[in-house]
Formats: C-alpha cells, structure tokens, sequence
C-alpha cells in the first residue's frame, strides 16, 4: 500500500510539476511577445561601437599591443521606456573585434533606469541576452550569453557597456557603444 501510494504521489507531482512548468513557459513566451511588440512599436536606435578595453591586470603587455580596442561598427535597435521610465530594447549590432574580426550580435537589452529631478540625465543597471559569433570561438557559430549592462545618457544619447568576464588571457574586456534614439 505505501508503494501504490508513493507512485500515486509521484505521479501527482510529476504532472503538477510539468503543468507548472508548462504555464511558466507559457508566460515567459507571453513577456518575450510583449517586450518585442513593444520594442517594435517603439523607437529606432542607432549604435555606435566606441571602445573595448581589455583588462590589463590579465594580459600580457604583449597581448594588449596586438588587440584591436577601437570596434568600428554600426548597429541598429528597437526599443521604449516603459511605465516606470526603464529601458527595454531588441538590438543588432556588427563591430570588429579584438582582432580585427567581424563580430555580429543580435539580443534583447533591458535596464532599470534612474533619472535626475528634470529627467534629461539617467542612469541605469541591467542586462543584455544575445546571439553572437566570433571568428576565433567555433569558427563563426553562433552562441548566446547573457552580460551585465550598464548605461549613462542624457536625453535621447546614452553610452552603454557591458564587461565580458574571464581568467587569465581570455575575457576580461570592457565594451562601450553609443545609443542614439530617434
């Protein structure tokens, strides 16, 4: 008896557990919807690839000689502010990377803002998901990853930037762009 009852629970659990799992996938495919409705009914954003700084407590004097830390590039987003003044956006971005390689990347950003009294300058802390791929990760197959974003702006200008972690050698690198909307 205590055996029928066990897998009577475990059942119940199981299919408690997949409905759940099922409704959160169920809202979070809603929020995604949302967010890109949205951020397409919202404004264009124009992004300018401005400084990728390597870390020079974790590369070699000789390394740092060889990257690349001006990333010419251009991108191109969407994206609002929403009820409670926070930013949320839909981006593509292409910039050459630390090695002089082309480097796209496609995401979704998002950042609790601050703003001062008169509201024209603003702070904020988030964090952007993407697709991206290096030339020298996989041969140009892409990955996702999920970086902490920061961003200052005044008005319709902000800089963001975002810090890839790491070890020794790899990683560790800053980068900053400029976000225009109009």
């Amino acid at each position: 008896m205590a055996l029928a009852w066990a897998c009577l629970s475990g059942a119940a659990l199981a299919f408690s557990s997949q409905a759940h799992a099922d409704n959160l996938f169920t809202q979070l495919g809603d929020g995604i919807a949302e967010r890109w409705n949205r951020s397409m009914d919202g404004k264009s954003q124009l992004y300018l690839p401005l400084e990728t700084w390597h870390n020079r407590a974790t590369y070699t004097r000789q390394a740092i000689d060889s990257f690349n830390e001006r990333p010419w590039g251009l991108g191109y987003g969407k994206g609002y502010y929403d009820d409670h003044g926070n930013w949320q956006g839909f981006y593509a971005m292409v910039f050459k990377d630390s090695h002089m390689k082309w480097e796209p990347i496609a995401g979704y950003g998002s950042t609790w803002d601050w703003y001062t009294g008169d509201h024209d300058w603003h702070v904020g802390l988030g964090y952007t998901l993407f697709l991206t791929a290096r030339k020298d990760v996989i041969d140009y197959i892409p990955f996702p990853a999920a970086l902490p974003l920061v961003s200052v702006g005044y008005k319709d200008f902000t800089v963001q930037g975002t810090y890839v972690p790491g070890r020794r050698g790899t990683g560790n690198v800053a980068f900053f762009w400029a976000q225009y909307t109009f």
